[in-house]
């Protein structure tokens, strides 16, 4: 899962995938990309650890990639074909939409407008997609008068080009099962999640405030699209402090956690990415699986061994497991139940497998 942060010039990105990667950065050769894995921060893991008290704690990971700032209409074609390279390779994106002002530079496009500055790239990613569309249907009608079996993708296809001439992204649109399937293989654009991540200034971090909320959020709220803020400069305050002063410097903004730890959780649950726990004193570890996986994906994605020799999962939920106090509680009080392997994990589930290999 990759998820790219995209976004006009001057906007912070680089600056957010700093503070959310912490350092830990590759840049793929010949290209200006540059990639990097950070913690999804969740508090059920942190009571896990301090139950367990275990040697090794092991938040899950999701991997951002940082695509240089974009400007639509931009001529240079070296550019324009490296951005489009890199969002076509995105799983989906945090759009970072500025909302502060600086005296040493000015927003890309004039103004600050977040919803006007979103919609720049979401335009750019429905001409792209549209024109996808309109090639592959020229081919398809081609071979369908031929008398050639085009499948499914003919008529979803037709679908797709009336919403986007109509102006919207192919992810408002409702696909069966079948439709989906026929669709797997094309990558579109506008079809891939959105998070908007708006920089605020530094006074906007304690009220709350900043230019145009009102209609980034109602904007934002009929497509479903969620909405985070975050303060480049004052993250990067938090980020150098060192970890017993940050709860203090928090408290001083009146905030209960730093903004990118929204940005993270965020962009993990828009890939439709849960996570179950494993615990004990060796290690508390979260990991990531499909919304509607079953317990034998679950398995597998410890160990193939595990998958193999599936017997059973032993499941109780994080709720029960932190009302009852312990595992021995939750095994006396019956909380603990023994599933197979087409159970469907839920987001929480502390899950034991057993097996035979």
């Amino acid at each position: 899962m990759q998820v790219g942060i995209v976004g006009l010039p001057q906007t912070g990105k680089t600056t957010l995938f700093d503070l959310l990667t912490g350092g830990s950065i590759r840049r793929s050769p010949g290209s200006r990309n540059n990639t990097g894995a950070a913690l999804v921060p969740d508090a059920r893991l942190e009571v896990l650890r301090d139950m367990f008290k275990p040697r090794k704690f092991s938040p899950a990971q999701i991997t951002f990639v940082d695509i240089p700032g974009y400007t639509p209409g931009e001529l240079n074609r070296s550019r324009v074909n490296e951005f489009f390279a890199a969002v076509n390779n995105a799983d989906a994106f945090v759009h970072v939409i500025r909302a502060f002002t600086g005296e040493a530079d000015y927003p890309a496009l004039g103004d600050i407008n977040p919803v006007r500055d979103f919609e720049a790239l979401e335009t750019e990613f429905m001409l792209a997609d549209l024109q996808l569309v309109e090639t592959r249907l020229e081919r398809l009608e081609h071979d369908a008068k031929k008398g050639a079996k085009v499948g499914g993708d003919l008529p979803v296809l037709r679908r797709f080009r009336e919403v986007l001439e109509a102006g919207r992204p192919l992810r408002t649109v409702s696909l069966s099962p079948e439709e989906a399937r026929a669709m797997a293989s094309y990558r579109f654009l506008s079809d891939k999640p959105a998070v908007i991540a708006v920089n605020t200034s530094e006074q906007a971090v304690q009220s709350g405030e900043y230019p145009r909320r009102l209609e980034l959020e109602a904007y934002a709220a009929v497509r479903s699209i969620p909405v985070v803020t975050f303060c480049g400069t004052v993250e990067a305050e938090i980020a150098s402090l060192p970890p017993e002063d940050r709860k203090n410097f928090l408290a001083e903004y009146h905030i209960t956690e730093p903004g990118i730890a929204r940005v993270a959780r965020a962009a993990y649950s828009s890939v439709g990415l849960i996570q179950f726990f494993t615990v004990g004193e060796d290690e508390v570890k979260a990991w990531p699986i499909r919304k509607g996986s079953d317990a034998l994906t679950a398995a597998g994605k410890i160990h193939t061994d595990i998958a193999r020799g599936f017997i059973r999962a032993e499941v109780v939920s994080y709720t029960d497991l932190v009302a009852a106090g312990s595992m021995k509680a939750c095994r006396e009080q019956g909380l603990i139940r023994l599933e197979g392997k087409d159970y469907i994990v839920q987001d929480g589930d502390i899950v034991h497998f057993r097996f035979a290999v």
